[in-house]
Formats: structure tokens, sequence, C-alpha cells
């Protein structure tokens, strides 16, 4: 996945949701605690959870290009592969092969 899609799954690769919390921690003890549970998994375990992240992001855009879509919205009213939700899911196929 690439584009806007990838910053919050970003943030859980590198083990740092919010860089500015780990820099004046106490400010937000919300961000706080989102550093402190990510800074406590391994690689391997963000990893997945960046994975769900992804997950969850593009099965929004899907839902939300289905809605529009279905209600007629222009430009959602066609799509290239039959609707926009399709072209969306054909572009993401696409960029995991490549």
């Amino acid at each position: 996945m690439t584009g806007q899609g990838t910053v919050l799954p970003g943030r859980v690769r590198a083990g740092v949701w919010s860089p500015a919390a780990a820099a004046h921690p106490g400010q937000d003890p919300e961000d706080d605690a989102a550093n402190a549970v990510l800074a406590g998994l391994d690689p391997a375990r963000r990893e997945v959870v960046a994975g769900l992240l992804e997950q969850v992001y593009a099965g929004a855009v899907h839902d939300v290009l289905r809605v529009l879509h279905e209600h007629e919205v222009p430009p959602f009213d066609d799509g290239d592969e039959g609707t926009p939700f399709h072209d969306f899911m054909g572009r993401l196929l696409d960029a995991e092969r490549s």
C-alpha cells in the first residue's frame, strides 16, 4: 500500500505513534500510552498491528466508495472496472503484486 493509508502503519512499524509525544512526554497521556504500547512490542508484533491498520484503512475506503457509488454521486457513479470500489481493490491488488 502507498499513500495516506501508510502513515499510521508506518508509525506502528517505527514503534512511535506520536513523535511529538515521544519528544515531550507527559503532555498527551493518550499518545504517551500508545507510544508505550508500541515500545513494548517486538518488530514482528508491530508488523501484525500495522497490517491490521492497513486492512482497516482499505476496508473503510472500499465502503465509502461503495456507498458513494450506490447513491450515484459523481464521479463515483462509474468506474473503469465496473465500479469505483472495484477499481480501488484492483489497484490495491496490483500494488501488492509489485
